[in-house]
Order: C-alpha cells, then structure tokens, then sequence
C-alpha cells in the first residue's frame, strides 16, 4: 500500500519575535542568559559550526513574559540534496514528482535551565539562493531513512537536552536551499545567525 504525504502551506512563521525584552534590573537565575549569547547577531557561519545562543522559550506576541533567555546551542549538521525516488513510497502529484527534495539537519542543545514548548521551540529556518525562507513538507507519513523526523517536540525540554531533527523541503527544478537562519529571541531576529 502507497503511503501519503502532509504538505503545509504558507511561508515559516519566525520563531523570534519584536517588543522589549529586558530582565529590568533583576538578577538572572542559574541557567538562564541575558538577551544574547557568545555568537552574536548577524553572525556567519559555516555549515557544522555551533552557535552558541539564546532562546525566548515563554515566546508571546509581546514577548512581555519573557524577559529571561535560556543558553542553547544550536548547530546546521548538513543541508544535503536529495532525490525524489527516496520518495517513492509516498503519493506525490505532478507538481511533487517534477520537484528536488532537499534535506535540513539541525540539533539543538539546551544548555540552561528547562523550558516548556508550548509557546515555541528552538530551531533554524532553510533559505533558498534568493534568501527567501521555504516551508518545509511537513510531516510525512512514514519513516524517511534519508531524513529521519521528530514527529513532535517534548512538552518540557530539559537541562542538557538535545534534539537532532530533519526537515524535508521540496524545491522547484533550478531552486536549491542553500542556507539556514536562527532568530529565535527579538535580537536574532533583528540580525539572524546564517550558515552557508
């Protein structure tokens, strides 16, 4: 039996956000970082480099409640081009059939102190050579050897933690994903971390 596959729809939504995001003057509890790590905004780096950063783990449209930055690493593993035969289990239409899958591997190490996910999660985005950012496909139904997904992030990211995802991006003939972004605090989101 064929399998099936989840497209999204739309352009990724920024994990970062804008609004002030000061701690006030208050003292900073263990395990958590002020508004940027050691590899500062607008940094350029190469792929399999490690950003050491921050993250907005309690993330709102105002970012009133979230005036701490929990300590993560974050790391581009590879951006790998694929072929749509190792596709070939699931139903895809035309369209899909005459697309160059592409493969985002990223981890994610929390250096600071748990965090729930309810709100957001720490993550990359995937930029094709025109520096648009690309929905990835989604969820697919199945395991994909050459891409292996966490289905759902854990409700309490703890101390310590990391998580290595992949996401599958399907790319028109003559377009390529050939960078990554993190901006996921209003200042990384003013001035993303690249890898390329």
């Amino acid at each position: 039996m064929r399998r099936s596959i989840v497209f999204t729809i739309g352009i990724a939504i920024a994990l970062g956000g804008c609004g002030g995001s000061g701690s006030g003057g208050s003292s900073i509890p263990k395990g958590f970082g002020g508004a940027v790590g050691s590899t500062k905004p607008g940094a350029q780096l190469s792929i399999g480099q490690t950003a050491h950063a921050t993250f907005a783990p309690m993330h709102t449209d105002t970012d009133v409640n979230d005036p701490l930055r929990v300590q993560i690493d974050v790391t581009v593993v590879s951006i790998r081009e694929g072929a749509i035969g190792d596709l070939s289990g699931f139903n895809l239409n035309a369209q899909q059939k005459a697309s160059v899958p592409y493969y985002l591997t990223s981890k994610v190490t929390n250096n600071g102190s748990s965090f729930p996910t309810q709100f957001s999660e720490p993550g990359v985005m995937a930029l094709d050579a025109h520096g648009n950012t690309q929905s990835s496909t989604g969820l697919l139904l199945g395991d994909l050897k050459q891409c292996p997904q966490v289905t759902a992030p854990p409700k309490v990211w703890k101390a310590s933690q990391s998580i290595t995802s992949c996401d599958v991006y399907l790319m028109p003939q003559g377009s390529s994903i050939v960078s990554a972004q993190y901006n996921g605090t209003p200042a990384y989101a003013a001035s993303p971390v690249t890898w390329k």
